[in-house]
């Protein structure tokens, strides 16, 4: 049986037998292709609300559209704007000002460019992988900030509350809040936050920044 024994005698001190450690066999190549597709999906948002509010707007549009021109066969009043009115509104466009004309196609340009960025680039949570062979692992940015927070805290010998920590996709920034009688030490604070997030093998790794406020911390 495998596992670590421990023995001691009257008046000694404990001794740690040896221990074996059972052989791990690499993880196929078929588990590696399932431990990526998991973690893309814990660490990427799909797009569902952006897709949503562009359908639900071009729905809203065509609904619009359609009730207007319902309206106008029936010789109804129109809610805002008569088709009719509006396609003699268009075709006079070119009589605005092209100062006017240029805002609004740069307006039209950024709308498609963000659609375009929103459609192909993946969205992401705030999430980050652990770099591990054996299991997929991810790591709310909450759960790391809190980890931070505590380290921090320790080594800059001052009260959890005078820590703030934000983390990012590629960067971790600790804010230090001195205390009565107390000057954090921010190279000692630097260290341990960068031995923590090294030990943690986080992915993408972090970038840590330690920032000691110019204002200091009185509690009542």
């Amino acid at each position: 049986m495998n596992g670590s024994v421990t023995t001691s005698v009257s008046g000694t001190l404990p001794r740690r037998q040896a221990v074996t450690v059972p052989h791990l066999r690499p993880v196929s190549r078929a588990h590696r292709s399932t431990y990526k597709r998991m973690l893309r999906r814990e660490t990427h948002s799909p797009r569902t609300v952006a897709a949503v509010s562009v359908a639900s707007v071009i729905i809203a549009g065509c609904l619009y559209g359609g009730t207007e021109l319902v309206l106008e066969l029936l010789d109804r009043p129109a809610l805002l704007v008569a088709p009719t009115d509006a396609v003699a509104y268009v075709s006079q466009v070119n009589r605005l000002a092209p100062a006017i004309l240029l805002t609004v196609g740069i307006l039209a340009g950024l709308a498609g460019i963000a659609l375009v960025l929103v459609a192909l680039l993946p969205g992401r949570r705030a999430r980050h992988e652990v770099d591990s062979d054996r299991a997929a692992v991810v790591v709310d940015d909450d759960v790391i900030a809190a980890s931070l927070e505590r380290r921090a805290s320790v080594a800059a010998h001052i009260a959890p509350g005078s820590v703030a920590v934000t983390v990012s996709r590629r960067s971790a920034t600790v804010s230090l809040t001195p205390e009565p009688g107390v000057l954090p030490n921010r190279f000692t604070a630097e260290k341990a936050i960068a031995e923590a997030i090294a030990f943690d093998a986080l992915r993408p790794p972090l970038e840590p920044t330690v920032v000691i406020t110019p204002t200091g911390r009185v509690d009542a």
